[in-house]
This record gives C-alpha cells, sequence and structure tokens, in this order.
C-alpha cells in the first residue's frame, strides 16, 4: 500500500488475529536512498484511521490496537470485536466469548466463555467458563467449570440443568515444615478451596500421596513416602454443607510417616482437604479429587 500523503506510516500487512502492522522509513546511516530501510512500528489512531481501518480501545491487559475488521461479519459490540481480535479461537455455531476474554476456544456450539477468563477450551455443546476463571477444560453437555485450572465433563442434555451431572477434576497442594492440620489449596495457590454449589451432591475420590523432601527431624530420612484414598460425599442442602468421609492406607516407606494424615473437610460452603505433617519434617503433599456432582435443581434440605 502506498503511503497517504501527509503520513509517514503505511499498513504493512494483517496478522492473523485481524491486527494491523504498519511500517515507516528509519535512517540505518550513510548518504543517499540506500541509507533508509522500512522498519515495522505502531500506528497512531488517526494513521489507522486515515488507511480505513478501525481503532479498538481495548480493556484489560490489552494496549489499544489498529485492527482489520471483517466487513461480512456483524460487529455490534466491542466484545464481538474482542472475539476476532484476542486470540480466540471460534469453530462452530452460536458460541459466545464475553468481554475481555483472550487466547481461549470454544469448538461445539452454544458454548460460552465468562468475562475476564483465558486460556481455557470447551468443547462440546452449551458449556460454560464462569467468570475470572483461567486454564480449564470443560468437554461434553452443559459442563460447567468454576475455579482455575479445572477438568470438567459435563454428561447431560440440553434440556438439563447447568452442570446437573458433571466429572470434575481438581488438584490440591501445600508444603509443611511443622506438625499439626493445616489445608491444602487447589493449585496451592494459597487461597483457594473448592465451593459446592447449592442443592448439589458431591461423591469425592480424593488420591492423596505424601513425600519428605527435607527436615532436620531424625526419625525418618528424605524421601519416606505415604499415600491414601480419602473418599465419601459432600451435599449442600440448601447452603448448609455436610460431608461423609472414609480414609484407606495405601503404599507407605520410611519410618517416620505414622502420624501424617490427610482429611476431606468442609469449611462454610468449600470443600478442602487437610494434611497433618510432622515437626522438623519438610513435606510436599499433593491430592487429585474426582468429583461426581449431581446438581438436584430443587430444595434438599
Amino acid at each position: 500500500m502506498k503511503f497517504k500523503i501527509g503520513h509517514t506510516k503505511r499498513p504493512k500487512n494483517v496478522a492473523d488475529n485481524g491486527i494491523v502492522v504498519y511500517e515507516h522509513y528509519t535512517r540505518k546511516g550513510g548518504e543517499g536512498p540506500d541509507s533508509y530501510e522500512l522498519t515495522e512500528t505502531t500506528p497512531t489512531q488517526e494513521e489507522c484511521e486515515a488507511y480505513g481501518f478501525t481503532w479498538l480501545r481495548a480493556e484489560g491487559n490489552q494496549p489499544d490496537r489498529c485492527a482489520c475488521i471483517d466487513p461480512d461479519i456483524e460487529q455490534t459490540s466491542l466484545a464481538s470485536k474482542e472475539q476476532k481480535l484476542n486470540n480466540n479461537l471460534d469453530i462452530g455455531n452460536d458460541n459466545f466469548f464475553n468481554r475481555r476474554t483472550y487466547t481461549s476456544a470454544a469448538v461445539g456450539m452454544r458454548n460460552e466463555m465468562g468475562r475476564e477468563t483465558n486460556n481455557n477450551l470447551l468443547t462440546g455443546d452449551t458449556n460454560t467458563v464462569d467468570d475470572s476463571v483461567r486454564n480449564s477444560v470443560v468437554s461434553g453437555t452443559k459442563g460447567n467449570a468454576t475455579i482455575q485450572n479445572h477438568y470438567v465433563h459435563g454428561g447431560n442434555q440440553i434440556t438439563d440443568n447447568l452442570g446437573e451431572r458433571q466429572y470434575t477434576r481438581v488438584i490440591f497442594g501445600m508444603y509443611t515444615t511443622v506438625a499439626g492440620t493445616q489445608p491444602a489449596y487447589i493449585n496451592n495457590d494459597g487461597a483457594s478451596w473448592y465451593p459446592i454449589p447449592e442443592n448439589t451432591a458431591m461423591m469425592f475420590n480424593a488420591s492423596c500421596l505424601a513425600v519428605r523432601v527435607g527436615g532436620s527431624s531424625g526419625t525418618g530420612s528424605v524421601g519416606d513416602f505415604y499415600s491414601w484414598l480419602e473418599r465419601g460425599v459432600v451435599i449442600n442442602r440448601a447452603g448448609t454443607l455436610q460431608i461423609k468421609r472414609t480414609r484407606k492406607n495405601m503404599s507407605n516407606d520410611g519410618t517416620g510417616t505414622s502420624n501424617w494424615r490427610p482429611t476431606a473437610a468442609i469449611d462454610g460452603t468449600n470443600f478442602k482437604i487437610t494434611f497433618r505433617g510432622a515437626a522438623d519434617m519438610n513435606i510436599e503433599f499433593v491430592a487429585t479429587v474426582d468429583f461426581t456432582e449431581l446438581r438436584t435443581g430443587v430444595d434438599i434440605s
């Protein structure tokens, strides 16, 4: 494309995500016509619109951008523009990307990404990722991801409630150096447990593993380990959480592990895994928790 009169920048190409790359001449040294070369640059709003492109003021961490909007696609809102420009992939029909959704993909029909989400994958029909959720995968029909790094498979019909029957998996983690029982957290983030929706019952199976990685205690040694299965049902009865659980000891090795143990527990309307370590032992703990979920849709108080 030629330079427009009065402008020192011009469009070079349009990237796959719709962003227009500009270029201008910069001096590389010497004299004469060979002393200048074309290099990529960022246009101003005036330079963008002068060539017939759209200046997009995006929110979140994205900068303002110059975009080539497909005229054959109805662009009635900034949300629909961001779907094209924020590296989101839409394969199918009637998938919806809310505002400030980045680097996510929807494959299928009627799937929805919540606001301020990124790095999520929806495959199937009428699946949903809640607001502010990242790095999750939802497949099947009417599955619902609610937390970071959430794996969900929805086993529903279109006429069922969202998440009525679904399988979900989350991972808890913690690091302890002291005796006493402490909570592990989802993704080892120090903040998150698993929220149980109202009038929902969930059967859980937690595969728990602890390994000693350090510490000054002379009982046992680095490399001692213990594994367990924590199993049961957690149920939210119209806002009141209850839990029934059992524990089965699995494999172990070492002489310093006798007081270690995990316990499935509740806090408010959240499910959590706690772990009891030992003094002067540095212990890494992880629990992979699989839930079979039933959102009843009725008052089960």
